[in-house]
């Protein structure tokens, strides 16, 4: 029927498979969590390098757009106190003589 050295050599086989099966598993998972660690910072300093960057870009985009109200706001105070000012030199001088022509 059957050979009892047979079951006995593979009853052995399999421990020795199951042990060595689990000591590798638990290498592989305290050096899978190191390199998950030394992952996981480098996404965050790569996160945080990121986030000055937009942050930057964010600050120059309002300094611009500060800077163009205030341009608009002089320009709009320089028309109404000179309105030639509005039409600009060229357009100004054009107008002023088309005038001369009607009078």
């Amino acid at each position: 029927m059957t050979n009892p050295d047979a079951l006995e050599c593979t009853d052995h086989r399999f421990l020795v498979g199951l042990v060595t099966g689990s000591v590798l598993g638990v290498g592989a998972m305290v050096f899978g969590s190191r390199l998950l660690s030394g992952l996981r910072e480098q996404v965050a300093d790569s996160a945080r390098g990121v986030g000055r960057r937009v942050q930057g870009v964010r600050d120059d985009m309002c300094d611009a757009v500060a800077h163009g109200a205030q341009e608009l706001e002089r320009c709009a105070i320089e028309a109404k106190t000179d309105p030639g000012a509005e039409m600009g030199s060229h357009a100004a001088a054009h107008h002023s003589s088309s005038a001369r022509q009607v009078l």
